[in-house]
């Protein structure tokens, strides 16, 4: 019986943080529909769901855990501006 206790204890917050990612959905597929979305991308939400590993990497991303000076440094270089000028230009109708 010990177990199960802290087996729902450890259970929980992930619960708790899937409800509020469900609410959280619910209100935006709303907010979506009353911004004029269509009901078939709406539907296509329909089987998302919260995933607690997906967070977990999500928030161990090098970006976020370095400043911005930091990542500029390390990731920006002259290649990648004329490449994304060339992209700007390339899509400039869009």
């Amino acid at each position: 019986m010990t177990r199960l206790f802290f087996l729902i204890l450890l259970l929980l917050p992930g619960l708790a943080q899937a409800q509020d990612f469900q609410a959280w959905l619910a209100d935006f597929k709303a907010e979506a529909a009353q911004a004029g979305i269509s009901p078939a991308t709406l539907q296509a939400l329909d089987n998302v769901e919260y995933k607690d590993r997906v967070i977990e990497l999500d928030q161990a991303q090098p970006e976020s855990k370095m400043s911005f000076d930091e990542y500029l440094e390390k990731t920006v270089n002259p290649t990648r501006v004329e490449r994304g000028r060339a992209k700007m230009a390339e899509y400039a109708s869009l």
